[in-house]
């Protein structure tokens, strides 16, 4: 399994994910993931496993089709 179809299993299973600003660290992510300069890193995404008890959890906010709003990189 790639990063990539992990990312969208995981967002179809409606698992929890936490934003991140990744503002502390920007040249390690660029570097890193070999991000091109001309691109910002706006937020990271981490995803587990929901808590079921807890109220937040309960939300059923919209959401735009995963491709509409990430660039995956290989």
């Amino acid at each position: 399994m790639t990063a990539v179809s992990g990312l969208e299993e995981a967002i179809s299973q409606r698992r929890s994910t936490r934003m991140f600003l990744p503002d502390n660290f920007p040249d390690t992510l660029h570097a890193q993931l070999e991000i091109p300069v001309d691109l910002t890193v706006l937020c990271g995404l981490a995803i587990g496993y929901p808590d079921p008890g807890f109220p937040a959890n309960h939300l059923d906010t919209p959401r735009n089709a995963v491709g509409d709003n990430v660039i995956f990189r290989e």
